[in-house]
């Protein structure tokens, strides 16, 4: 299955490195749209909108920040798959950007086969977590949350 991937991350060079890393690990990929910022994505998807299949969104950009912007993009196409690439293992950014919306969470460390596996298990509609972050939003889900409905909430967007 061919896909339409955005990347939207303030680093060329990221950019530059992932694009490459997925075309040489023979994911069918028929466009890559790429943004500096956040604000910039959003007017991506906003052309591109029943195109695009996933974005990969950094969180810290100038001009709109990723969490802001996947609720954006995420409001704007529900059909895209947004997954955060990015050095952050804040629990706030992590929580954030779940809540935005993104269906998945890895770290720029993350190898290539993990973030491979992020576009197909995000292909299928599935989430996916670097498991350093899945184990800090377990614990957060179990130390936090009283409420029982946020909670079945957050345990369905998570993979086995």
């Amino acid at each position: 299955m061919s896909k339409t991937i955005g990347l939207i991350d303030d680093s060329k060079v990221m950019r530059s490195i992932l694009r490459k890393s997925i075309l040489m690990n023979n994911v069918q990929v028929d466009e890559f749209l790429e943004a500096d910022n956040g604000l910039e994505g959003y007017e991506m998807v906003s052309g591109h909108r029943d195109e695009l299949d996933i974005a990969f969104v950094d969180l810290h950009m100038p001009t709109m920040s990723g969490v802001e912007a996947t609720r954006h993009l995420t409001a704007l196409a529900p059909s895209t798959r947004v997954i955060v690439l990015t050095i952050s293992d804040e629990d706030s950014d992590v929580m954030d950007a779940i809540v935005a919306g993104a269906c998945g969470y890895l770290l720029k460390d993350a190898s290539i086969d993990d973030i491979v596996s992020g576009i197909r298990t995000a292909a299928r509609g599935a989430s996916l977590i670097s498991p350093t972050i899945a184990s800090k939003v377990l614990q957060r889900v179990r130390t936090t949350t009283a409420d029982a409905g946020m909670a079945e909430s957050i345990r369905a967007e998570l993979s086995d």
